[in-house]
């Protein structure tokens, strides 16, 4: 606007490729937007790919996957680099659009600034002044053309943080009428579940399980015994349906509050770096007391104290250097120690040595006593006397009833039991 009010004839000359620049600019800053989401994406893959392949190196050598790792790593990084190429030409582009804009108007100053001059319609002070006003204002904006792509990476960044949070949010809904003291009864009212959209792995499910009661589901690998415990546990929701404790809907209870007063023993025990008490109290300030009195209600205190420490034994990241029955053991001394009022049994004897088996199968009579418990396992030997067994197939429950209802109509689960039992 100073310019034109000095000279309006030159200024309007001048400022002309100003317009142009910023149009182009918007045009380009799009691109730009779009070409980070890709490089982003890129990268994401990249970096999963190479996780998978390290967690997983021993497979990976076992079955000589190497080529096959190796080629999807060179196609990932290709994409990284061909996205990335681009967002940095696209930047190069978008910086010298502001360059060239300034040396047009430069260029145009001097031509017309001179005409003009000459022509006694100007002055070689208006031209000095035009100069030093057009680096004011084609400084800054080359300037902001440098940052624009550090801003574009960091929104791409700041995307897929948010898209993190949102589908694993740590932010619970704490009011009041969402907290309740749970007794124990819980329910799966016409429960669909899909991971994917379209491809539902639980259909119509409907368990009824009431306060102390224990009950089991038993199915083929796969027929979606695992995302009952999930759904339970509030780490997904139904995509039709309610799953509900003492008559609270999940969807509107806090998580935090609720799943205090849940257990929960897996095949796969994942173990802390730090000792076995520990693992066993997960940070708790529970008394050394305490710990030795659930292991010996469980029966495995013995079984600790052989380790070189008892209780105070040093175990490494992931329990590398105990066995996997070990490992077992500390699971259900940390579901027990937390006296939980519902618990879950997840293939809970399926990785260990029959001594060990032994040890867990007492253990589980005790845990189990005065709490909902729900077993979810292949071997039907730890599911005999559960009063309800629910059979899953492909995301139905197909069959329940008690192990003896269940034999006399001689369905699936008597498939099963024949198969265990030749």
């Amino acid at each position: 606007g100073f310019l034109i009010y000095i000279n309006p004839k030159l200024g309007l000359i001048v400022l002309l490729p100003l317009p142009i620049a910023v149009i182009f600019s918007l045009y380009l800053g799009n691109r730009v937007e779009k070409i980070y989401e890709k490089v982003r994406d890129a990268l994401t893959k990249m970096n999963i790919h190479m996780q998978e392949v390290l967690t997983g190196i021993h497979v990976v050598q076992i079955f000589d996957m190497e080529k096959i790792v190796i080629d999807k790593f060179k196609k990932f990084s290709r994409d990284f680099r061909d996205n990335f190429y681009k967002s940095q030409v696209t930047n190069v582009v978008l910086r010298q659009t502001v360059n060239i804009s300034s040396y047009i108007s430069i260029f145009l100053l001097v031509l017309v600034g001179g005409i003009l001059t000459i022509k006694g319609m100007g002055t070689i002070g208006t031209i000095i002044s035009f100069s030093s006003y057009l680096s004011y204002l084609y400084g800054p904006l080359g300037d902001l053309s440098d940052k624009f792509s550090i801003l574009q990476n960091a929104i791409s960044s700041m995307v897929k943080i948010d898209e993190f949070l949102k589908s694993n949010s740590l932010e619970e809904n704490y009011e009041d009428g969402n907290k309740f003291e749970v007794q124990g009864n819980l329910a799966l009212k016409d429960v669909y579940f899909a991971y994917e959209e379209d491809s539902d792995v639980l259909k119509g499910v409907n368990i009824d399980i009431g306060k102390g009661e224990s009950i089991a589901i038993v199915g083929f690998t796969g027929a979606g015994k695992t995302t009952i415990a999930n759904l339970i546990f509030g780490f997904y929701e139904p995509t039709k349906g309610n799953v509900l404790i003492d008559g609270f809907d999940l969807k509107i209870a806090c998580k935090s509050h609720f799943r205090k007063y849940l257990g929960m023993v897996l095949q796969n025990v994942f173990i802390f770096k730090g000792t076995v008490l520990d693992n066993i109290t997960l940070g708790d300030e529970f008394p050394l007391g305490d710990a030795e009195n659930v292991c010996k209600t469980l029966g495995i205190y013995d079984y600790i104290e052989r380790l070189p420490n008892g209780l105070n034994t040093e175990l490494s990241t992931e329990g590398k250097n105990i066995s996997l029955g070990e490992r077992q053991l500390i699971s259900f001394a940390r579901a027990l120690i937390h006296n939980p009022r519902i618990l879950i049994l997840d293939e809970a004897t399926s990785s260990i040595d029959s001594r060990t088996e032994e040890l867990i199968e007492k253990g589980t009579k005790i845990l189990m006593q005065g709490r909902t418990s729900i077993i979810i396992a292949h071997r039907l030997s730890t599911i005999r006397n559960a009063s309800k067994i629910y059979v899953l197939n492909k995301g139905r429950i197909v069959e329940e009833g008690t192990h003896e209802e269940l034999l006399e109509r001689k369905g699936l689960y008597y498939e099963f039991y024949k198969s265990q039992y030749k």
